[in-house]
């Protein structure tokens, strides 16, 4: 059955009172149709379908999107290195298609305007190669010194906040399994839809408008 967002939005709400999906409603947005006109709730895509002026998505898509968040969140699994790539560190806008590199980015700016400032080395993960340690810490450095303010909107990927999930220990990031696995899954189900956006671009209507009748 197909529902409005506005009923879809609440129902994600009183489904997914959880602090880390308390962004969860706002991934139900128009805008996130532009590029693949899919919403993503965790890994999950729902297309968005225009009727009577108004979008809309499939009630039958939604839930088992819903279903799956609740059960991360319930069960996140242990903590696993995030598999931070250290690389494209001075991109001014680095991809949101990927999940890591997004991250990396946002510890950067929280430590560019934290005080004390942290030494480049300590933001990397321990046991990071040699080679790619020493091509990070001069970029790293660079970056900081910059000090640029820390960005108001916190970085949201598919509904989940992402970075209530990130912790350090050991010198190392980590993330729990299950929340590595829905932003893998959402990582590549993205490209998927991005790259299908692509080769539909020839007909001439806006990804967000392909599901209109």
């Amino acid at each position: 059955m197909l529902i409005p967002l506005t009923e879809a939005r609440q129902t994600v709400a009183a489904a997914l009172p959880i602090t880390v999906l308390r962004a969860a409603p706002d991934a139900l947005h128009p805008h996130w149709l532009r590029d693949t006109g899919h919403y993503f709730l965790g890994a999950v895509p729902l297309r968005g379908l225009k009727r009577s002026g108004q979008w809309h998505v499939d009630d039958t898509d939604l839930a088992p999107a819903v279903r799956a968040l609740a059960e991360t969140a319930g069960s996140p699994g242990r903590l696993i290195p995030a598999g931070l790539p250290w690389s494209s560190l001075e991109r001014s806008d680095p991809s949101r298609d990927d999940w890591r590199l997004a991250v990396q980015w946002e510890l950067l700016c929280r430590a560019a305007a934290a005080r004390p400032r942290k030494k480049p080395a300590d933001l990397l993960d321990a046991g990071l190669d040699p080679v790619a340690q020493h091509e990070a810490v001069t970029p790293v450095g660079r970056i900081l010194a910059r000090c640029e303010p820390p960005r108001v909107e916190p970085l949201v990927i598919g509904g989940i906040a992402v970075m209530d999930l990130v912790t350090r220990r050991s010198g190392s990031w980590y993330v729990p399994a299950g929340w590595a696995a829905v932003l893998d899954s959402w990582q590549h189900s993205r490209l998927e839809l991005l790259a299908e956006a692509r080769r539909g671009a020839g007909c001439g209507v806006p990804a967000a408008d392909r599901g209109q009748e």
